[in-house]
């Protein structure tokens, strides 16, 4: 995982970024709490993103990201790096975050990443993106559950989820996605296959499509954001698509 920034690398090998003090771009650092978030919903931990000292890119057919991020631990004095891989396979119509995280090796080289497993994924989460939803439909309420003020407060990666909807906006544009922060969450409405006695669980699911609305420097934003795991370890996958105007039905 990690390089030593003074040793050549070979023109189609990693690209090396010491940051020293300086902030990473946009992309990074969403990248690095993106990281945190898988940690701390796989392991039920409570770590916090702090900074990213380092982070390396590999440009094939999927850009590669290796990110170091440092994190506080809010429960225990011991706060961990934690190394986190992130690339993206070719979407069209949407965009696809697959995140694969570890705490740091003591040694480069140890504890290599595995491959996310893309056929371990339900089918029901699979394929194009849904459509964007403002309600739950009447005669499947079982499936959905509308988020609480309570809920933001208490799981701040629904702000994660919605900065990243944000950002799939603007990619190309980072001036412009800088200046529509902070946004303002009108509505997010989980929808599940899972079954659970709490409906407020359902924000628990390891599958799960998040309907929200937001708002951003005056504009009205709408986003459907799409959770899976594959069953391994410190996977996650995330994918997105939004909106400023409701999408039309193929």
């Amino acid at each position: 995982f990690d390089i030593d920034v003074h040793v050549r690398i070979p023109e189609r090998g990693i690209h090396p970024h010491e940051l020293g003090k300086r902030q990473p771009p946009c992309d990074i650092a969403l990248y690095g709490r993106l990281g945190v978030h898988c940690f701390n919903f796989e392991k039920g931990r409570k770590l916090q993103f702090m900074r990213i000292p380092k982070y390396n890119i590999r440009p094939s057919i999927w850009t590669s990201y290796y990110i170091t991020v440092e994190v506080k631990d809010l429960v225990s004095s011991h706060s961990p790096e934690l190394s986190h891989k992130l690339f993206f396979p070719e979407q069209r119509a949407f965009t696809s975050f697959h995140s694969n995280l570890q705490t740091k090796p003591e040694k480069p080289g140890e504890g290599a990443f595995s491959l996310l497993d893309d056929e371990a994924v339900d089918e029901l989460y699979k394929g194009r993106m849904p459509n964007f939803l403002s309600e739950a439909n009447p005669d499947d309420r079982l499936r959905f559950y509308e988020v609480q003020e309570q809920d933001i407060c208490e799981n701040d990666w629904l702000r994660l989820y919605t900065d990243f909807a944000l950002y799939c906006y603007w990619q190309y544009n980072e001036d412009a996605f800088k200046s529509c922060l902070p946004s303002e969450i009108n509505k997010i409405l989980v929808e599940t296959f899972e079954t659970h006695t709490d409906p407020s669980l359902k924000l628990k699911s390891s599958n799960a499509i998040f309907h929200i609305n937001f708002t951003a420097k005056s504009r009205d934003y709408i986003s459907v954001a799409r959770r899976t795991m594959d069953g391994k370890t410190e996977h996650m996958i995330l994918q997105i698509s939004t909106w400023t105007n409701p999408p039309i039905s193929p």
